[in-house]
């Protein structure tokens, strides 16, 4: 476990009401400020005071322990003139030199309870213990330290004394790996300030040994339509399945499904078995992205069906409500790792998906779906293909990166690509065959064959770039280098 701590021994002061509980014995005195009991998150400081109440003697070491171990020891101690001040009858350079507090990354630890407890010891030899003190840690993402906090495709609402933000693209310094989170914030009496109480990352509940995939068939905590909910500390309402295909076939209306471990299938929504046709469903992967290996390499990984009777002989139901795939990865398939079919009368939404080592990491046939933060559409033939079929969809903000041919391939008619990346493909970063195709925003970079190749008819509503140099093509389309 890696901590990060600053200890703050000098010119430390605060003023703060000393209404806290005071712990005593015949030698010392002492409270613990902070932090209050529930959420923390950030970089914060584990603070309090103490003193010895004889003028001969002096606090000499103060040692604070997370979890029953030990961490570290604060040399005793910075000013405090409140503290001096709120006790007149005691030695004044006691009370004066009793401020003692050490600041901590919380993102150190796991997410979830820990407690905290401080042992204050007297050159005298007395000891006070003071606690524990349980406290909740809160990681968005359940990252150590964030480089990247995007609000570019948030949305904020409230609800009761809460302010939720969606659609917040965090992003790990270390691993680079990004998450979106639900975050929660509600005012703190005793911090006097706005603090962070919850970060979904859309799990229905912790991972259970006995099951793939569970699905919460009460998402009352549910955050539509992002289609993340916050974790529960114990979801009685989760059914376990050993499988991600059986929680699909299984699903009720508004489900939602949380893949908390990593599965060798097919998954298939809109099959004969599953109600998916009635029914909004939404799938998130855990820990913390779900991974689906294909188990047939030759059928996608995940499939949204189309409806029954079409040409490609699916007899499964017909999808009409909206279903939503998030923070999950699919890998293996000779096919594609995300597939949506051309019938499919539900709105898709693909939310930070990872797709590597498929013929084709996303596949949409239909229209009006929508990719948004697949940052990892890599090492496949094809990063996305909306094929001839597929019109009116939106590629926001996602990566395509070191695939053998191309990083998007549009062949449909009034898609949407915005804010998306192509980089280090073997072949082209853009490929648009299609017509009235919108571009803007997009960057292309070291792609072996080039940055774009793009038909007549297609749309320019500026701000592309090939190899960080500001391009512009016309109605009649353009090959960059």
């Amino acid at each position: 476990m890696k901590w990060t701590f600053l200890i703050l021994t000098t010119g430390l002061f605060f003023t703060f009401s000393l209404s806290i509980p005071l712990l005593s014995n015949a030698a010392i005195r002492a409270a613990f400020e902070s932090p209050p009991p529930g959420p923390v998150s950030g970089i914060s400081i584990i603070r309090g005071w103490a003193f010895e109440t004889k003028a001969e003697e002096s606090i000499a070491e103060i040692t604070v322990f997370i979890d029953a171990s030990r961490n570290t020891s604060i040399s005793c101690c910075s000013e405090r003139q409140d503290v001096q001040q709120s006790f007149p009858t005691f030695p004044s350079t006691n009370t004066l030199k009793s401020g003692w507090g050490l600041t901590v990354n919380w993102g150190d630890l796991s997410g979830g309870s820990h407690t905290i407890h401080v042992e204050i010891r007297s050159t005298s030899g007395e000891t006070l213990s003071i606690g524990p003190h349980t406290i909740n840690v809160i990681s968005p993402g359940a990252f150590p330290f964030l480089d990247q906090f995007d609000l570019s495709t948030a949305s904020v609402t409230i609800q009761g004394q809460d302010i939720v933000l969606s659609g917040v693209t965090v992003k790990d310094k270390t691993s680079q790996q990004t998450a979106t989170p639900t975050l929660r914030f509600r005012w703190g009496s005793s911090t006097q300030t706005l603090g962070l109480i919850g970060a979904g990352l859309g799990c229905p509940c912790p991972a259970a040994p006995d099951g793939i995939a569970q699905q919460l068939v009460d998402p009352s905590s549910a955050q539509f339509p992002e289609g993340t909910i916050e974790a529960t500390a114990d979801c009685p309402q989760a059914v376990q399945h050993e499988t991600v295909q059986d929680a699909v076939n299984l699903a009720l209306d508004d489900d939602v499904i949380g893949l908390t471990a990593d599965t060798t299938e097919n998954v298939t929504i809109g099959t004969a078995l599953d109600s998916a046709g009635g029914k909004d469903l939404f799938i998130v992967g855990c820990n913390p992205a779900g991974k689906i290996s294909a188990a047939l390499p030759e059928l996608p990984t995940i499939r949204i069906a189309d409806q029954a009777g079409n040409s490609d002989g699916n007899t499964g139901t017909s999808l009409e409500k909206d279903i939503e795939l998030h923070n999950m990865k699919a890998v293996g398939s000779h096919v594609a790792g995300f597939q949506v079919d051309e019938a499919v009368l539900a709105k898709v939404l693909l939310k930070s998906i990872r797709a590597e080592d498929n013929d084709i990491g996303v596949l949409i046939k239909g229209d009006s779906n929508e990719i948004r933060g697949a940052n990892g559409l890599s090492k496949n033939r094809v990063g996305l293909h909306i094929t001839s079929s597929g019109n009116n969809n939106t590629v926001k903000s996602c990566r395509a990166e070191e695939n053998t041919q191309i990083g998007f391939l549009i062949s449909g008619a009034a898609n949407i690509l915005d804010d998306n990346k192509a980089t280090d493909n073997l072949g082209r970063g853009y490929r648009l065959t299609g017509s009235e195709n919108v571009l803007k925003n997009n960057r292309a970079q070291d792609n072996e064959a080039g940055c774009y190749d793009i038909a007549s008819n297609n749309l320019d509503e500026g701000s592309n770039q090939c190899n960080g140099e500001t391009i512009a093509f016309g109605a009649g389309g353009a090959v960059l280098p």
